[in-house]
């Protein structure tokens, strides 16, 4: 997975412009995805492989312009001056430990992966229900830009969903804030069978 978190962060290179790397990074990884308009006033609803959820205006599902990344469930970004940022959304097996020791093994391993500094402490929080943990750290994209990024795990339906803000760091309060609304219309979809 922090491999995968390296081509997000590739994207936030000089002056907060999303690097062609990035623009090509990521795909959807799983079919029957889709995009689809909300109600007024909340931009588009992204239906992701187990979850929906609704985008701010200005923010818009980039996922079918990225090459196949078998984790990427989809990738979300804004264009809007100064919120430049891209959101990746990660699933894969949650492994056998118990949810909070899952959450905490798989913090340690992301922060790890991208050499993050300045780590805030872990927050625990809900999404739609399920336990989450959140966290800020900050790191340098692969050209040397200083970014910062909000990472949320979440454990449902036995996968690990790492949701992941990266923005240069002048840009990410308002990415931050966009990201916090657009989580809580996260809703899980019920499971099938």
């Amino acid at each position: 997975m922090a491999a995968v978190l390296g081509l997000v962060i590739a994207g936030c290179g000089g002056a907060g412009t999303p690097t062609t790397a990035t623009r090509t990074a990521a795909t959807n990884s799983t079919a029957g995805t889709t995009s689809t308009a909300a109600a007024p006033g909340t931009g588009v609803r992204v239906r992701g492989a187990d979850y929906v959820l609704d985008l701010e205006p200005g923010w818009s599902d980039t996922t079918l312009k990225r090459k196949r990344v078998a984790a990427v469930d989809r990738v979300i970004s804004s264009r809007i001056p100064p919120a430049v940022a891209e959101i990746a959304l990660l699933r894969a097996p949650a492994g056998g430990a118990g949810t909070a020791a899952r959450l905490q093994a798989q913090a340690r391993s992301e922060i790890a992966g991208v050499h993050a500094t300045a780590v805030t402490r872990k927050r625990p929080l809900t999404l739609d229900g399920a336990r989450a943990l959140t966290y800020q750290y900050r790191s340098k994209s692969p050209a040397g830009a200083l970014i910062q990024a909000r990472q949320v795990l979440a454990v449902h339906g036995g996968r690990m969903h790492i949701i992941t803000l990266v923005a240069a760091r002048a840009q990410f309060a308002a990415a931050d804030t966009a990201l916090g609304t657009m989580l809580s219309s996260w809703r899980w979809k019920a499971a099938s069978g």
